[in-house]
């Protein structure tokens, strides 16, 4: 079984109207993907802080992550022959400028105008805490 990690990380402006279209920013990488690793020799957690490492600037354990999807993507890898199962964690942080070191923070108008598409799994996951919040 190989297992992908998706790290999706929001910032959230307090500051602005709940109204404000600005409010949200999600971190991309520059192929417009929520970052991801696949669960190599290390474990969950370390893969987690790794992809953190990799494209934040801020400290791994200040970040309030949770896990929000789990799901099969795939039968048989054709390069080990056994499944491939993709589990989602998420984090939402205040604004924090500068506080990427790999990708960009994008507005959902940002994304919409550059034509990206967002699998509507991660829509689910981005819909539901943002409601709750």
């Amino acid at each position: 079984m190989r297992v992908k990690i998706t790290f999706i990380v929001a910032q959230c402006d307090n500051k602005t109207s709940i109204s404000d279209p600005n409010r949200f920013r999600i971190l991309l990488d520059d192929d417009m993907n929520f970052p991801s690793k696949y669960i190599s020799t290390d474990n969950e957690y370390d893969t987690l802080k790794k992809l953190s490492d990799d494209f934040l600037r801020v400290d791994f354990d200040w970040l309030p992550k949770e896990i929000r999807g789990f799901r099969k993507l795939q039968d048989e890898s054709l390069e080990f022959k056994t499944p491939v199962f993709e589990l989602v964690y998420s984090c939402y942080m205040p604004m924090i400028l500068g506080s990427e070191k790999k990708g960009y923070f994008f507005t959902e108008k940002e994304i919409h105008d550059m034509d990206v598409e967002i699998d509507d799994f991660y829509k689910e996951m981005l819909s539901a805490r943002s409601r709750s919040l």
